[in-house]
Order: C-alpha cells, then sequence, then structure tokens
C-alpha cells in the first residue's frame, strides 16, 4: 500500500512539474559582426538571431551608433514572445582613427624556387589606405622584405614588415 501510494505521489509531482515548465524556449544569439569602428565611420548591424518554439530568424536593433563620439556604444536588441520581452546587448567600439593599426594577415611566405608567392596583405580599419614596398623574386633564392604603410590624419606613419623566404 505505502509503495502504491509513493508511486501515486511521484506521478502528482512529475504532472505538477511538467505543468510548471516554460511554454517555451526562445534564444537570442548576437551574430558576428564589425564591433569596433573608426571615428566618423559607418556601423552595419550584423542582427541577432532568435531561435527556439519554431522560430527561426534575425532580428535588428532599432538603436543607432553616433560614430562621431570616440567610446563605447551600447546597443539593445528585443524580442516579444508571448508575454515575454527578451532582450540581449552588443558593445561597439568607437575608436580613434588617429591611432590606426595594422596587422599582418597570416600567409605562406616560404616558398619553393619558381613557384608563385600570393600576398596575403594586411587588415587595417576600412577606409585606410595601405601603401607596400619591395617586391619578392621566386626565380632568385633569398630573403625579401615587404613593408606596409599606414598613416593617420596627423602624419605619423605606422609600418609593419614581412619577410619572405625562397628556397631551393
Amino acid at each position: 500500500m505505502l509503495k502504491k501510494l509513493v508511486q501515486v505521489c511521484l506521478l502528482f509531482s512529475l504532472v505538477f512539474l511538467l505543468a510548471c515548465r516554460s511554454e517555451s524556449e526562445v534564444t537570442l544569439t548576437l551574430l558576428a559582426g564589425q564591433d569596433t569602428l573608426s571615428q566618423n565611420s559607418s556601423w552595419e548591424d550584423a542582427g541577432v538571431l532568435v531561435e527556439g518554439d519554431n522560430i527561426n530568424k534575425v532580428i535588428y536593433t532599432n538603436d543607432t551608433v553616433d560614430t562621431s563620439v570616440i567610446g563605447l556604444v551600447r546597443v539593445t536588441y528585443a524580442y516579444q514572445h508571448k508575454r515575454d520581452t527578451i532582450t540581449i546587448e552588443r558593445y561597439i567600439m568607437v575608436t580613434d582613427a588617429s591611432q590606426l593599426s595594422i596587422e599582418l594577415v597570416p600567409g605562406v611566405d616560404t616558398v619553393m624556387l619558381g613557384e608563385t608567392w600570393e600576398d596575403a596583405g594586411v587588415h587595417v580599419a576600412p577606409g585606410i589606405e595601405v601603401s607596400v614596398r619591395g617586391t619578392v623574386n621566386t626565380h632568385l633564392v633569398g630573403t625579401y622584405e615587404i613593408v606596409y604603410t599606414i598613416t593617420n590624419s596627423a602624419g605619423q606613419s605606422f609600418s609593419v614588415k614581412r619577410i619572405v623566404t625562397v628556397i631551393d
């Protein structure tokens, strides 16, 4: 008899727990985007993926990003689901365009004699002009230097070097 009573109590507990669970699960996931911008550039909203409860769509924020002001900007995405408003935030960093950065893009910089070398280039902020100095002669064994340079509005130059080796 006691065993039957315990089973009935467990059954009612299970039914109660199932009845109390959330009607649906909806998640918001930030999509990859450009979250660091140079001052006075434009920001393109990558959006948020809304998934769950037979929903699979991308939404965008109504917030604006003023890129004329240096600093951190918060934008909020909101999705109304049934009686709940679900939110997620994205932070955009607007940087001083005079503080430029230049980074080598990874590439294959050791090539066999006579093969073709492809310059992987550099990564800089959008709209920044890069000057490239140096050449690689893949028909002559040796070490070659490629120099990439950018200049900010204050006239300061920033450079990085790529070393390319041609081997036999």
